[in-house]
């Protein structure tokens, strides 16, 4: 995952540079990390051997890093000079969500 997370950083990176602007490369990131998942785990009820169904599941979570390449990206689009900065509330508030969700299983399972 952190080869493809890479992969699509530099993907995204170079339409920029070629000169494409930044919604339909953004687009174009998340289709790809929210359709490819999709299609890998729709593959995965053919599989027939192990190897082949941890090749889908492989597929399906590398292809998930798109989605961030497209999320990342967003926040540049918006403000570029507080991109930085920017990233701060969006990651604090997810991390929230997860700390919420996991003290809240521990006393629903008390």
């Amino acid at each position: 995952m952190a080869v493809s997370g890479y992969i699509a950083g530099a993907a995204s990176d170079s339409l920029i540079k070629a000169g494409y602007s930044f919604t339909p490369v953004r687009k174009i990131m998340q289709s790809i990390g929210f359709i490819g998942p999709g299609v890998s785990l729709l593959c995965l009820n053919f599989a027939k051997i192990p190897v082949t169904a941890a090749m889908f599941i492989t597929a399906a979570l590398s292809l998930s890093s798109f989605s961030q390449a497209g999320f990342l990206l967003n926040i540049q689009d918006i403000a570029p000079q507080y991109a930085g900065f920017s990233m701060l509330p969006t990651r604090e508030g997810r991390d929230c969500r997860r700390r919420r969700r996991t003290v809240g299983a521990i006393y629903n399972e008390l």
